[in-house]
């Protein structure tokens, strides 16, 4: 039941989050850009990251093969990565290469997160 659940919400995240970059690519490349250098944004995304990662975890640490196990990786990604941007904010020097992408780019990114929200929203469901 919790495995829905949390495919509907990824689900939702990943369809919102794709519809926004497709139809508003500047602004996310804008925010990339000054993202790498506050690092009170650096910081701010390492607790909501870290936060949101060890909730899924902590309800949802399902390892065996299936489509139940794109949670437990979401989380542990999220983890991973809020713990990266706390500890080290080289780390975010990564993430650097979308600031330099054309728009065609982010919109790409958009509708392939859009696609993927889909799926996770027709794996709630089914």
């Amino acid at each position: 039941m919790i495995t829905l659940i949390l495919f509907n919400v990824f689900g939702l995240y990943f369809l919102g989050v794709g519809v926004a970059l497709f139809l508003n690519p500047q602004r996310f490349r804008n925010v990339y850009g000054k993202m790498l250098t506050d690092d009170s944004l650096l910081v701010l995304s390492g607790i909501i990251a870290l936060l949101f990662g060890a909730f899924v975890v902590a309800i949802h640490n399902i390892w065996f093969l299936g489509w139940p196990l794109l949670i437990t990786l979401l989380g542990w990604w999220s983890v991973i990565k809020g713990v990266l941007l706390l500890s080290s904010p080289k780390v975010a020097s990564f993430f650097s290469f979308f600031v330099d992408r054309e728009l065609k780019f982010y919109r790409t990114i958009g509708l392939i997160s859009a696609l993927v929200g889909i799926l996770f929203l027709w794996l709630g469901l089914v």
